[in-house]
């Protein structure tokens, strides 16, 4: 597992990046393990590899988009500031976007892009994410996790279900799972 050497990273490899405050107090943190999704230039597209924790994404019953969310928000001015320090926040990259986000969820085509199959969507929720509501199997742990994009309206965000399949719920859902994605600058020097 690599956690310093980011010039040395592989598509489908892991890498630590970040520190993910499992009982929101400081004592508890613990390493957040990455997977490589794509590589271009000097970035990489990475993705927990498991479910970090459980929101809902919006909390009222109205409508919503990605840009509007709680989800949205709540990823890039709470879990950027708990989960990295200050020189691990200058290595993201914003991605361009009405917002500038810099932490996000895949949305359906990059589901599909960069996961060769349903079985490879297929993820487990740490204890932490299931002591925040993700609904988890009981023997292997598989959990549902948020898409960004809408469902058949705006009260309505897909998933991706813990058989790896695309769902879709209502936005106030509050037991699917968070799985955050990011571009991460890869070093430079050799």
């Amino acid at each position: 597992m690599n956690k310093y050497k980011y010039r040395e990273l592989k598509i489908g490899g892991k890498i630590y990046f970040g520190n993910y405050n499992l009982e929101h107090m400081a004592i508890d943190k613990e390493p957040i393990e990455w997977r490589v999704l794509d590589i271009q230039g000097n970035k990489a597209l990475i993705i927990t590899e498991q479910c970090i924790d459980c929101k809902q994404y919006n909390t009222t019953s109205k409508s919503t988009t990605w840009e509007n969310s709680y989800l949205h928000n709540w990823l890039n001015n709470n879990f950027i500031i708990i989960a990295f320090s200050s020189s691990e926040q200058d290595r993201i990259i914003p991605v361009p976007s009405d917002n500038t986000d810099k932490i996000f969820l895949l949305s359906l085509n990059e589901s599909r892009q960069y996961f060769t199959d349903q079985y490879d969507r297929i993820t487990t929720a740490t204890k932490y994410a299931q002591t925040q509501g993700a609904s988890a199997e009981f023997d292997t742990y598989k959990c549902s996790w948020w898409l960004r994009d809408q469902g058949s309206d705006s009260l309505r965000a897909l998933f991706i279900n813990n058989n790896g399949v695309v769902d879709g719920g209502m936005v106030y859902k509050n037991d699917i799972a968070v799985r955050p994605a990011l571009w991460i600058q890869l070093d430079t020097e050799k």
